[in-house]
């Protein structure tokens, strides 16, 4: 081994240094690599996801359509019934008629007699 004060052990002692600094650097690119790896994967997993929800969202948006479209389709068909139905006006029963005699008879009791 050389002494430590010759120039050829600092040589030596430089270049592992240096291959020490070297592998650490190498290291340090391979982790960033990973690293690199991985939050793609991580990103291309929470694109699917965000794809997945934004189907699923719309999915039940459409079902709600559907079932608020029948729902008011319905509720159209009877308003539309109802609205038929008071578009006549009722024949008055057997009691409302004998009610109806008995009060234009009253008035035109009242009329003539003057009372």
């Amino acid at each position: 081994m050389p002494d430590k004060a010759s120039s050829e052990y600092r040589g030596e002692a430089a270049a592992a240094a240096f291959s020490r600094v070297l592998e650490a650097e190498r290291a340090a690119e391979a982790s960033v690599a990973a690293c690199r790896e991985q939050a793609a994967d991580l990103l291309a997993a929470a694109a699917k996801r965000q794809r997945a929800l934004h189907d699923d969202v719309e999915q039940r948006i459409a079902a709600w359509r559907v079932r608020l479209t029948d729902k008011t389709d319905t509720a159209v068909v009877a308003l539309e019934r109802e609205a038929a139905g008071c578009a006549e006006p009722a024949a008055p029963n057997a009691t409302d008629r004998d009610r109806i005699s008995q009060a234009v008879a009253r008035l035109a009791d009242e009329l003539i007699d003057g009372d």
